[in-house]
């Protein structure tokens, strides 16, 4: 399983008190960290920050939100500073907890749940009281990267966990694709009309998961939906390679014929690449574009398609 995440710090966070387990990881703003530093265990009064060993791996701090819910954040800086949440709550309830080193990790154990960090890399796992493992994130698999978005300065994170074959996620919000069961699906959490993003899941391995982020993420596929020709092959109507054959049309009636490698009118702000011939003023008519060809793709392997529209088109 894997998050992607851009601008603004990231996270995640888990929140439904009535699921025995719940986890929050929270990664900040900062730059970066590029120098090698000391491990470093320090305990707090509601938890305990790691410093990993490891060349540029990101301090890791676990806070005792309640016995069933532990909050974890990652920050490269080591600061821990982030904007706002705009959906975790400062509420805590019995926050008793042990803090105890082993080896080359830390754990921290309250009475439904234990959380284990490497203090070489910093990632962590979670098992419940019974010692039984339930969530862990890969080693490595946690980056920060620096995005520069309208001359300022951000971090895009990514974040991945160990997910057997045979667990089941659910959650993420009101989507339309269909899906009950989201393990293995590309979903980004955006809102859209009436494409609703609520970033909790909760998995058939009894715990839920809040990504604590006020960003995009995308979950699975960190890429995103691409432009048709970066990943295939286009061919028009009468088999010329380059692009598709669009036909433009009013009421039915043919308008307008050209080639057209994107079929893109997500936005307003596309419409000027609307052809003016095919623009009618009449409300009572009706504007269609309709692309035909095939295509070829540049690649083996799986290739996942996203047709969608608004209600009102």
């Amino acid at each position: 399983m894997t998050m992607q995440t851009t601008i603004r710090s990231a996270g995640i966070a888990p929140a439904n008190r009535r699921t025995p387990l719940a986890h929050c990881v929270a990664l900040s703003l900062a730059l970066l960290a590029s120098a090698a530093q000391a491990q470093e265990v320090r305990k707090a009064a509601d938890g305990v920050t790691v410093v990993p060993s490891a060349k540029g791996a990101a301090s890791v701090r676990l806070q005792v939100v309640d016995s069933s819910i532990i909050r974890v954040s990652a920050d490269p800086d080591g600061d821990f500073a982030r904007s706002p949440s705009l959906m975790r709550v400062p509420v805590q309830g019995d926050g008793a907890f042990q803090v105890a080193e082993q080896g080359d990790s830390v754990q921290l154990k309250t009475g439904k749940v234990t959380a284990t960090v490497s203090t070489v890399d910093g990632h962590v796992s979670f098992a419940d009281a019974n010692g039984k493992p339930v969530l862990s994130e890969v080693a490595g698999g946690r980056s920060f990267a620096p995005l520069k978005v309208e001359g300022k300065q951000y971090l895009s994170v990514r974040q991945r966990f160990q997910s057997p074959d045979d667990e089941a996620l659910y959650g993420f919000g009101q989507h339309q694709q269909g899906w009950m069961n989201q393990k293995g699906r590309n979903i980004e959490l955006q809102q859209n009309n009436i494409d609703m993003a609520v970033p909790y899941l909760v998995s058939s391995r009894n715990y839920g998961l809040l990504w604590d982020n006020n960003s995009i993420t995308r979950l699975g596929d960190p890429r995103g939906l691409q432009p048709l020709p970066k990943t295939l092959k286009l061919y028009d109507a009468k088999g010329k390679a380059g692009a598709l054959t669009a036909r433009y049309a009013i009421n039915g009636k043919q308008i307008l014929e050209r080639r057209e490698s994107e079929v893109n009118y997500q936005y307003l702000s596309d419409l000027p690449k609307y052809p003016k011939k095919a623009i009618t003023k009449d409300k009572n008519s009706r504007m269609q574009v309709t692309w035909e060809g095939e295509i070829e793709a540049l690649s083996g392997g799986e290739h996942t398609f996203s047709l969608y529209s608004s209600e009102y088109a």
